[in-house]
């Protein structure tokens, strides 16, 4: 929908390693970064942000027999002595550092999702904290997951451009959220990518 908005050939470049989409950004590499990218003061130092157009929280994800005591009501506690792992230089790791601090664990990171839910079905993780809209997905694909419960961090998505957006992106891309949102389009394309409950950021 964006590249048709601005008269752009689309052309989408998978970045399995979440940290490599700022680099790119930098070297004009790509125009656009959309890839459940949250807004935070940092962030806002290398990358412009579009206004947010989503709100997000972060899942536990782990297996169907997993060590957890309370499905739906876990503590910091229950991390306990737990293999946790999390993607770098995300906000799932910016949470585990920060509320996971007096916590006895193990730190598994990865840059790419296949390699963590891999380590996680194997046994040699026993957690993951990711987004949401992620875990919902590998809970659908994977039938020996689960989510045991979600952390309400109220993280805004943005669309990411490259600093001081010197290609002038920023305004139609925020004109063209304000539009789907008003027409309709934005429900249909937040189930069809997200799907669960639609939560638009204001």
């Amino acid at each position: 929908i964006i590249a048709k908005k601005l008269d752009r050939k689309l052309i989408i470049k998978d970045f399995n390693d979440f940290s490599a989409i700022f680099p790119a950004m930098e070297t004009e590499t790509i125009d656009i970064g959309i890839s459940g990218i949250t807004i935070t003061p940092d962030r806002k130092e290398i990358v412009d942000f579009s206004n947010p157009y989503y709100t997000s929280a972060q899942a536990i994800l782990t297996v169907k027999n997993s060590k957890f005591k309370h499905f739906g009501n876990v503590t910091t506690n229950d991390f306990e002595g737990m293999n946790v792992g999390y993607q770098d230089l995300t906000t799932s790791q910016t949470w585990i550092k920060t509320n996971l601090n007096n916590i006895n664990f193990n730190n598994e990171t990865f840059g790419d999702f296949s390699y963590g839910i891999q380590a996680l079905r194997l046994g040699t993780i026993d957690v993951i904290i990711l987004d949401e809209p992620v875990a919902n997905a590998f809970i659908k694909k994977y039938n020996d997951l689960l989510i045991v419960d979600t952390i309400k961090t109220n993280e805004s998505y943005g669309i990411i451009v490259k600093l001081n957006d010197p290609n002038h992106l920023l305004p139609e891309i925020n004109n063209l959220l304000k539009e789907i949102k008003n027409n309709g389009e934005y429900d249909k394309l937040i189930k069809k990518h997200f799907g669960g409950e639609l939560t638009w950021a204001n």
